[in-house]
Order: structure tokens, then C-alpha cells, then sequence
């Protein structure tokens, strides 16, 4: 998967999660209990976490790319067989 494949998935995700934020904040489900539970622990996590990987992803994906062609010996791990 490419970079910017894996930036696509990421922003449909990031949107897909947006809408439904904006769906609890303007809807009466946010009066019941396993909702607001269900916003904490899962979609507002999951949407920081989309957002940073769409901000410093391509970033991310070069320390480590640059990161794996310094440390000797572990790269061997890392290629690709057939």
C-alpha cells in the first residue's frame, strides 16, 4: 500500500467518524448512557488518532524509513521475498 492510499482510507475514516461525532452532538442521543461511552472510548480516540496520521503520517513513514536504513542488520527483516 502506498502513501497516499493509505492516506485515503485514513481521510475516509477521519470523515466517516466526523459525521458521526456530529450526529451525537446534534441528536438526542446524547442523553443515554452506552452512546456516550461508545463516543468516549471509541469514535472521539479513533478520530484524534486519524487526524494526527493525516497531519504527520507521511512524516511518520520517513523517520522510519530513514530509521531502518541506519540500524545494520535490520533490514533483513524488513524485504520483501517472493
Amino acid at each position: 500500500m502506498t502513501l497516499q492510499q493509505s492516506r485515503i482510507i485514513a481521510r475516509k475514516i477521519h470523515l466517516f467518524i466526523a459525521f458521526l461525532q456530529m450526529i451525537y452532538i446534534y441528536s438526542p442521543a446524547h442523553n443515554f448512557a452506552v452512546v456516550q461511552q461508545i463516543v468516549r472510548w471509541g469514535t472521539f480516540p479513533s478520530l484524534v488518532v486519524s487526524g494526527i496520521w493525516l497531519t504527520f503520517g507521511s512524516k511518520i513513514t520517513d523517520f522510519v524509513q530513514r530509521r531502518k536504513a541506519t540500524i545494520p542488520g535490520l533490514t533483513q527483516f524488513y524485504t520483501h521475498r517472493n
